[in-house]
């Protein structure tokens, strides 16, 4: 999806008229109620292909605040159906971690697809990337988010799961209650498991390995290269090419590919006076190679970053 983003702009949302929606209330009545527990409110949270997510009351669990995401499988084919249903197992399924977001609950009601899943409060590091000015405290933080990211990865991977779209606005940014931040994935859209995966073109352009791109050999290393391309958009900041902005256009996808089989990885990242610059621009040109194997394993990488923990 997007991204889920419960930062002020997102609190000012107003979900769409055919979306389902709770009307103002008096006191005296009674809620109508999802699944005989899910209390749905009208704040929109985000939204993206699948559908949008919406805040909701569990009064099931002490009235505790969930994120429901709402997919309407009507005149879709069975293929969209099971993407769907698929993101609710994965996340289901898969043990607590605490980078990556828990879901609760799903259910059908009709043809509506129902995902119920813990409220994260934050910003998403997409947002982050863009409203945060580059200086040394920063860079501190945003290497610990990639330390972050890097354990969620890592986590995926050792359950058997492929994410397939690593990208900065599939994470939210978490503030702990001890003043640290948190990176927390929170969308399974088109992952699989690795004994299943599709040999197919899946994910956001930009961030497709040249396995993604030529259909051959997709495995979780494609979530590796994935990591190496949100690693340098982190670094270039401003001076990101056009080749790695993100684009519904595969072929920029192919051009990025094609960019890096004929030039060097920039030698001003590799070489940067700076000790941790020169850290993480080095995992990247690794998690950036052509050859599948030559890359790193998600655990090595959060092993590697484990210097930057908060």
């Amino acid at each position: 999806m997007d991204h889920i983003s419960l930062g002020d702009s997102a609190t000012a949302a107003v979900a769409d008229a055919d979306t389902p929606s709770v009307l103002p209330r008096t006191h005296e009545e009674k809620p109508s109620l999802l699944n005989g527990r899910y209390e749905l409110t009208d704040r929109l949270l985000g939204k993206g292909g699948y559908g949008k997510v919406f805040l909701a009351i569990d009064h099931g669990n002490h009235g505790q605040k969930v994120a429901i995401k709402i997919c309407d499988t009507s005149g879709h084919c069975s293929e969209f159906q099971q993407k769907v249903m698929g993101e609710a197992v994965f996340g289901k399924e898969i043990p607590y971690h605490p980078n990556v977001c828990k879901t609760l609950d799903s259910f059908l009601i009709g043809h509506i697809f129902y995902i119920v899943m813990e409220l994260i409060e934050g910003k998403s590091f997409d947002v982050y990337m863009r409203e945060t000015k580059w200086n040394p405290t920063t860079l501190q933080f945003f290497f610990a988010i990639l330390y972050h990211i890097a354990l969620a990865i890592a986590h995926l991977h050792a359950n058997g799961i492929v994410h397939r779209d690593i990208k900065p606005s599939n994470f939210m940014i978490l503030q702990n209650p001890d003043g640290t931040t948190r990176a927390i994935l929170v969308d399974f859209g088109v992952s699989d498991q690795f004994d299943m995966v599709k040999q197919e073109r899946r994910g956001t352009p930009i961030f497709m390995s040249p396995q993604v791109a030529e259909w051959i050999g997709i495995d979780e290393k494609c979530d590796i290269w994935a990591f190496g391309v949100l690693i340098l958009l982190v670094l270039t900041r401003e001076e990101v090419p056009l080749y790695l902005k993100e684009s519904k256009n595969s072929d920029q996808s192919m051009a990025f590919i094609q960019n890096l089989k004929v030039n060097p990885f920039p030698a001003k990242l590799t070489e940067n006076k700076n000790p941790m610059v020169r850290l993480i621009a080095n995992i990247a040109k690794r998690c950036l190679e052509i050859k599948p194997s030559m890359r790193p394993s998600a655990a090595e990488i959060a092993e590697r970053l484990s210097a930057f923990k908060a």
